[in-house]
């Protein structure tokens, strides 16, 4: 057969990226404020005269949102702040489209959810509360399950430029993966898996709108695409 543990953990490692990415050596020094962003503002404020709350509003109606950013990194960087939730539908079509590659009568059944924050200070926190997807398959050389898992807190600092998510996480670490596969109900050993946690990518080539971002490995372009949708 054509499917192989390693093939398979691709799809898993393309959501991964949000679990497991490392940072870059140049990345950007976290919690820097950007051009008219409120700590910007506050620091060019006067001490001593605090503007009223109308004056506030008008001066914040001022400042251009980053819909209405030139500057392609402002508009991203400003673009990725927020709270956002894996698209499980579409988390699901796309696992179910790769494995059909391989495997016939494929089923994937989902659950859980995954909630990840971007902050302005440039600090992330990604959630998973019970995660899980289980995907089934038959194919002329056996009938394989896969379980993949995340269950957890991940906590960290995030940069990105040139279209690119960058994520370093704090002390706490990566968040850790419970990943099985089984052929005819035999586990495949352990040293068949990549370890859990490690990086498959320093780069996430990203797309941001009003409606959330779309996340995939650049070196692994033919892997599921994350799709996170925008809560606030």
């Amino acid at each position: 057969m054509r499917l192989t543990a390693a093939r398979i953990l691709r799809t898993s490692a393309a959501f991964g990226l949000i679990l497991a990415l490392a940072a870059c050596d140049d990345a950007e020094s976290a919690g820097t404020p950007t051009a008219g962003s409120p700590a910007t503002r506050a620091s060019a404020s006067p001490a001593t005269q605090a503007p009223s709350a109308s004056a506030a509003a008008v001066d914040d109606a001022r400042q251009p949102g980053w819909e209405n950013a030139t500057d392609p990194e402002r508009r991203l960087q400003g673009c990725l702040v927020g709270t956002f939730v894996l698209d499980r539908d579409a988390w699901t079509a796309g696992i179910t489209t790769l494995l059909k590659k391989d495997l016939s009568s494929v089923r994937v059944k989902d659950s859980g959810k995954v909630t990840f924050e971007l902050k302005a200070d440039r600090t992330y926190t990604l959630t998973a509360d019970d995660s899980r997807t289980i995907s089934t398959g038959s194919s002329p050389g056996g009938d394989m399950r896969w379980v993949l898992g995340f269950d957890g807190t991940e906590s960290g600092t995030w940069t990105a430029k040139s279209g690119q998510l960058v994520l370093k996480t704090g002390a706490g670490g990566r968040l850790a993966a419970d990943n099985e596969i089984s052929m005819d109900g035999q586990q495949l050993p352990t040293n068949a898996l990549p370890v859990s946690g490690t990086p498959w990518s320093q780069t996430l080539t990203t797309k941001c709108d009003a409606d959330g971002f779309v996340a995939v490995p650049a070196d692994e372009p033919s892997a599921v695409k994350i799709v996170l949708t925008r809560l606030g």
